[in-house]
């Protein structure tokens, strides 16, 4: 509690909790010592009511790194597949409530999740079990990925900044994803679908058929890197297409 309070509220609302005499948190320890269960249970539903309204307000705030790891991000290369840029508070509460609506049972994974802001988030905002996996340089690569399962998750919801991914990079996590449950959804920046794709012959085997794409709109102060609109999608993980295609043609 105390560390979300420093990391993810406005100050002023920070600033009242964290008051050695009135404060949310020494209130709890006070009723604590007391074994005055009732007061503690009042102070929890405030402290739920609190965050609710910041939820619903979007009043979420982005933690600031730990000035002593800030030296690590340096080995990062602009350009790479490993970077482009953030998505952001706002964004993130958009996919989780609205386009994948996220339950508490359910389980989030960020591929590529950086300092881990997304994976934090979709914890507090939804309470669900939520991973987070980042390419580093000499840390991981996909191979590694493979070797600890992630492609075979039982996630439930999958999130990929993929925006400057290479092609091949793309085609390769299609492939892992063929081993998510029906039904998974990714969210992504880039379709993992070609344009204009459909299903034949030749292709039947390719992993973007098991994938139904819808595309969608962000809007203003979404992402880090642009204040302008664009577009982003929602994939769902779907083997019925194939099934249907190689029983009317075998």
């Amino acid at each position: 509690m105390e560390t979300i309070i420093s990391n993810y509220l406005p100050s002023a609302e920070a600033a009242k909790m964290q008051n050695d005499s009135t404060g949310l948190i020494r209130r709890l320890k006070r009723a604590t010592e007391r074994r005055a269960g009732n007061e503690y249970t009042v102070f929890v539903q405030e402290w739920n009511d609190t965050w609710l309204i910041l939820r619903k307000t979007g009043l979420f705030l982005r933690p600031s790194t730990n000035g002593k790891l800030v030296h690590t991000l340096r080995h990062y290369q602009n350009g790479t597949d490993n970077v482009y840029g953030e998505l952001l508070p706002k964004f993130i509460s958009l996919i989780l409530k609205q386009d994948v609506k996220m339950m508490s049972d359910q389980i989030f994974v960020d591929l590529g999740s950086g300092v881990g802001n997304c994976v934090l988030q979709a914890a507090l905002e939804v309470g669900c079990e939520s991973w987070g996996c980042e390419m580093m340089d000499n840390a991981c690569d996909l191979a590694e990925l493979q070797e600890k399962g992630i492609q075979r998750s039982k996630a439930d919801v999958v999130l990929v900044n993929n925006q400057a991914f290479t092609p091949n990079l793309n085609e390769d996590l299609t492939n892992l994803f063929l081993d998510l449950k029906e039904g998974a959804k990714i969210v992504s920046l880039k379709s993992f679908v070609p344009h204009g794709h459909k299903i034949t012959s030749k292709n039947l085997s390719a992993a973007c058929n098991r994938l139904e794409v819808v595309q969608k709109t962000y809007f203003s102060a979404c992402v880090s890197w642009t204040e302008t609109a664009g577009t982003y999608y929602v994939s769902t993980k779907d083997s019925s297409k194939v099934q249907a295609f190689a029983e009317k043609n075998m």
